[in-house]
């Protein structure tokens, strides 16, 4: 399936290592636009900028709308395989990088698995747990005070009948922190602590479970939230008030993405 593209390139550089960008859970454009937020853009120019090129895409939910009943598999596994194939043509297989966000992080280590060959992997705000436990954290963290269990089960219910990819079939049997550490390629693990859509809970899972793996690095940001930005939310956690001022992902997170890949290609 092709889907609309943007490759992001560095000015003046001939030769640059690239990473594809692959988004969260939904229905989102390259940009990973949400309200008038736009993190991969930003990180395709702040990567540019820092001789590193990038290829992001429309996911197929977003330029497909009605297409029906659909598997993790479809929505995701095959058009990152896809955009990968596309990179290695404007870079070395082994220069071609990926980067996922959220549900694109969690998906990262099976991707890994499936590709040719990959440079490495960043993976933002990535799950270490089921999806189910995921969502039920987050459901129970925004409903009003003194909500019934059998309420929030009822928006638990409704969220797996709208999103049945995320719940039922191959994912069900995924388990990425084993597929991560398998992977015998550089991986980057990186948290914003303010984040309530994962938590520093699944952050401490990575790190321990990837412990032993001396190529593997992990970097977590106080006051950043889900999408990287600085969270103005009152409390330890950000809320999805948050989601509704446009932010600005720090040139540390960039940075830090910027020195992984050099240091995995040099």
């Amino acid at each position: 399936m092709r889907l609309p593209a943007t490759l992001c390139v560095p000015a003046g550089v001939s030769h640059a290592p690239i990473a594809v960008l692959v988004h969260g859970s939904g229905a989102l454009d390259r940009d990973e636009t949400i309200y008038n937020n736009k993190p991969f853009a930003e990180l395709a120019h702040g990567l540019a900028r820092r001789g590193i090129a990038t290829l992001r895409y429309d996911k197929r939910t977003w330029v497909y709308p009605d297409m029906g009943d659909i598997t993790i598999r479809d929505e995701v596994i095959d058009d990152a395989l896809s955009a990968i194939t596309m990179a290695s043509q404007f870079s070395q297989e082994s220069e071609v990088f990926l980067i996922g966000h959220s549900l694109g992080a969690m998906m990262a280590p099976w991707v890994a698995t499936l590709a040719k060959q990959l440079g490495g992997i960043i993976m933002m705000a990535a799950p270490a747990r089921p999806l189910s436990d995921v969502i039920a954290e987050q459901v129970d963290y925004l409903m009003p005070s003194g909500a019934s269990q059998s309420y929030k089960d009822e928006q638990i219910a409704a969220i797996k009948r709208q999103k049945p990819q995320y719940f039922e079939g191959e994912i069900t049997r995924y388990r990425q922190v084993n597929a991560a550490q398998s992977l015998q390629i550089p991986i980057l693990v990186m948290q914003g602590e303010r984040d309530y859509q994962v938590r520093m809970t699944d952050y401490r899972l990575w790190v321990t479970a990837l412990s032993s793996n001396s190529r593997a690095r992990f970097c977590s940001y106080p006051g950043l939230n889900h999408l990287f930005h600085e969270s103005h939310s009152p409390g330890i956690l950000s809320t999805p008030a948050d989601y509704l001022e446009q932010g600005t992902i720090p040139d540390q997170v960039i940075d830090d993405i910027a020195n992984f890949i050099n240091a995995a290609t040099h």
